[in-house]
C-alpha cells in the first residue's frame, strides 16, 4: 500500500514539471494525468521542445530628409539683350530675357508640333479667316497687380502693327481691330483671312504691355523697366553686365515660377564661362559651344544636355557692294562650300548641313527637292575665272559675332575652304550692336547670322527674307519685287495646297540668289549643373526658367 502510494506521487511530480517547462506562447497549462495502474509503473513523458524565440522586429527605416531647394538660379549667357522693348527685338538674343517678362496669346508646344493656350485658354477662328475669338485666363493681372484690360490689349497689338521701329510688321500688319466685348473674351479682327496668324500671335512682338506703365516712365526708361504678365520681373539690368528677376506674385498659374530669383550673368568668353560652371558661380550654361560638351560630360557635378532645334546658321552675302554684287561670283563660291566638312570641324556630330533656308520642321512647307552642288574646288576656281577674276587677287571680309564662337570657328573654316577656290576671305570680329548696326544699313560685305524658327508656320522667316522694309531681305539688300509679291500672295492664300506650292517655289528662288547661304542646323547644347531639376529648351530655343528648380 505505502509502494502505491509513492509511485503515485512520483507520477503527479512529473506532470507538474512538465507544466512548468512548457512555452510561454503556449500559457494553458497540461490537463493531469490519469492516475497509472498501480501495479504498472507510468512511463515518463517525453520533454516538450522549447518554442524557438521569436525573431525581433526590423527597425523602422529612417524618414527621407526632405530636399531643399535654392530660391536662387543663375544663368551664364554670352551676349546681352540689345532691347527688352518687345517692338524692337531682334529675335532669340532679346526673347531668350524677353520671355521671362511677356506672353503669348499662343505658344508652340515644346516639341514645335502644335500651337497650345498661354493666356488664351482657347481660341475660335472664323469660316471665313477675318475674325479670331480668345478665351482669356481669368483675372489676368500684371507684375505690379494692376488688372490687364482692353485697352492694354489694343495698345500693345496697335503698336505693333504701326510703330515703325519694329522689326516684325510683316506679322501684325494685317490686324484691323482688338477688343473686348465681354469679360476675360479678346476678339481680333483682320484686315483679310492670314492663315499664319495663329503662328503670329506666338511672334515676340505680339504680347500684352502694360500701358499705363509705358506712360508713367516713358518709352526710354520702358526699355529698361518693362511689365508684363510673365513669370518674373525685371529688377536690374546693368548692361552687358548681368540681369536680374524676381518671381512674379500675381501670375497665374499658381505655384510657379517655382524659384523666386533668376539671375543672368553676361560672360562673353566661353572659356569663362564654362569655368564658372565648373565652379558654381552659374548653374546653366545654355548654347554651350558643342566643342565643350566633353569637357561637361567629363566633370561629376556638371551634365550636358542637348535638345531637338530649328536654329540654321546662315551666310548672308550683301548683293549691294563688291565683291558679293556678282551672282557668278557668289555662284562659283557654292561649289568650294563643303557644309559636311563645316558641319563635323564645328558641331562635333551635334549638327547636319542644310540647303533649304527654312527648317525641315515645317513639313510641307520644306522644300525637300532643293540640294547642294558636290563640293568641286577647281570648278569654283575655273568658274571665278570665267566670270573674270584671277584666283588669288581677289577677296572679301566676313563679319561674325566676337562673343559667340562659333561664328569664328563656322568662319575660319570657310576661310581655308575659299582660299583652294583663290578666293581670300578676311574675318572681322564685332560686338553685337556694332555687327547690328553694320548689317542693318548694308555696309558690310558678308556675315554669318543664325534663325531659330519657334513658330508653327515658316511666314516669319519668309518675311524676315522677302519683305524688303523689314530687314532688306535678310541685310541682302537684293529688293526682288517678284519675291516678294510671292510672299505677300502665301501671306493671304487659304488653300493649303496652294500655299505649300508657293512657299516651296519662293524657298527655290532663295536658293538661286545665292545671297542666303544656309551652312547648318544644329541640336541645342546646354551645359547644365546637377543641382538643377527640370529643364526643356523648345524647338524655338524656349527654356523654361519659371519650372527650374535648384538643390541645395
Amino acid at each position: 500500500m505505502k509502494k502505491a502510494l509513492a509511485l503515485l506521487l512520483a507520477a503527479l511530480m512529473v506532470v507538474s514539471l512538465m507544466a512548468g517547462c512548457g512555452s510561454k506562447n503556449e500559457p494553458a497549462p497540461a490537463a493531469p494525468a490519469t492516475p497509472a495502474t498501480p501495479s504498472t509503473p507510468s512511463t515518463p513523458a517525453t520533454p516538450a521542445t522549447p518554442a524557438t524565440p521569436a525573431a525581433p522586429a526590423t527597425p523602422a527605416a529612417p524618414a527621407t530628409p526632405a530636399v531643399e531647394y535654392d530660391d536662387t538660379i543663375v544663368i551664364g549667357e554670352v551676349t546681352d539683350a540689345l532691347y527688352m522693348s518687345p517692338w524692337e527685338a531682334l529675335g532669340s538674343q532679346d526673347t531668350k530675357y524677353q520671355n521671362n517678362i511677356y506672353e503669348h496669346l499662343v505658344t508652340p508646344a515644346y516639341d514645335g508640333s502644335k500651337m497650345e493656350g498661354q493666356l488664351a485658354e482657347s481660341w475660335e477662328i472664323s469660316e471665313d479667316g477675318l475674325t479670331y475669338t480668345f478665351k482669356l485666363r481669368p483675372n489676368l493681372k500684371f507684375s505690379d497687380g494692376s488688372d490687364v484690360t482692353e485697352e492694354d490689349w489694343q495698345w500693345s497689338f496697335y503698336r505693333a502693327r504701326d510703330y515703325q521701329g519694329s522689326n516684325a510688321l510683316t506679322r501684325s500688319e494685317m490686324i484691323d481691330t482688338v477688343s473686348m466685348p465681354e469679360k476675360d473674351t479678346l476678339v481680333i479682327t483682320l484686315k483679310y483671312a492670314c492663315p499664319p496668324f495663329i503662328s503670329y500671335c506666338s511672334s515676340y512682338n505680339l504680347v500684352v504691355a502694360s500701358k499705363k506703365h509705358f506712360e508713367e516712365v516713358g518709352e526710354e526708361k520702358f526699355i529698361e523697366s518693362p511689365m508684363g504678365t510673365g513669370p518674373y520681373f525685371m529688377t536690374e539690368w546693368k548692361r552687358n553686365e548681368h540681369m536680374y528677376f524676381e518671381a512674379n506674385p500675381y501670375y497665374w498659374n499658381e505655384g510657379e515660377p517655382k524659384t523666386k530669383y533668376l539671375k543672368y550673368n553676361i560672360v562673353s568668353d566661353e572659356n569663362t564661362r564654362y569655368l564658372q560652371l565648373q565652379g558654381g558661380t552659374i548653374d546653366l550654361a545654355p548654347m554651350i559651344p558643342n566643342t565643350m560638351m566633353a569637357q561637361v560630360e567629363a566633370d561629376p557635378n556638371l551634365h550636358g544636355e542637348t535638345f531637338p532645334s530649328t536654329q540654321i546658321r546662315t551666310m548672308v552675302l550683301n548683293t549691294t557692294i563688291a565683291p558679293f554684287n556678282d551672282p557668278k561670283l557668289r555662284e562659283a563660291l557654292r561649289y568650294a562650300t563643303d557644309k559636311q566638312e563645316i558641319a563635323n570641324i564645328v558641331a562635333l556630330g551635334y549638327a547636319k548641313p542644310v540647303a533649304s533656308s527654312i527648317p525641315s520642321a515645317h513639313g510641307d512647307f520644306f522644300n525637300k527637292n532643293i540640294k547642294d552642288p558636290e563640293v568641286d574646288y577647281e570648278k569654283a576656281k575655273q568658274m571665278l575665272i570665267d566670270a573674270g577674276y584671277t584666283p588669288g587677287q581677289i577677296g572679301g571680309v566676313i563679319n561674325v559675332s566676337a562673343t559667340q564662337a562659333i561664328y569664328t570657328d563656322i568662319a575660319t573654316v570657310l576661310k581655308s575652304q575659299w582660299a583652294k577656290a583663290g578666293f581670300e576671305l578676311t574675318i572681322e570680329p564685332l560686338e553685337s550692336a556694332t555687327l547690328s548696326e553694320k548689317t542693318h544699313s548694308l555696309s558690310h560685305q558678308a556675315c554669318i547670322y543664325q534663325w531659330t524658327d519657334g513658330g508653327t508656320d515658316p511666314a516669319s522667316l519668309l518675311g524676315f527674307i522677302c519683305d524688303y522694309t523689314e530687314s532688306s531681305h535678310w541685310y541682302t539688300g537684293l529688293d526682288d519685287k517678284d519675291l516678294e509679291a510671292m510672299y505677300w500672295d502665301s501671306q493671304k492664300e487659304i488653300n493649303y495646297e496652294k500655299r505649300v506650292e508657293l512657299i516651296n517655289k519662293m524657298q527655290e528662288i532663295i536658293y538661286a540668289e545665292h545671297c542666303i547661304i544656309p551652312i547648318f542646323q544644329a541640336d541645342y547644347t546646354y551645359g547644365v549643373s546637377d543641382k538643377i531639376q527640370g529643364l526643356n529648351v523648345s524647338n524655338g530655343n524656349r527654356v523654361n526658367t519659371y519650372q527650374l528648380l535648384k538643390t541645395k
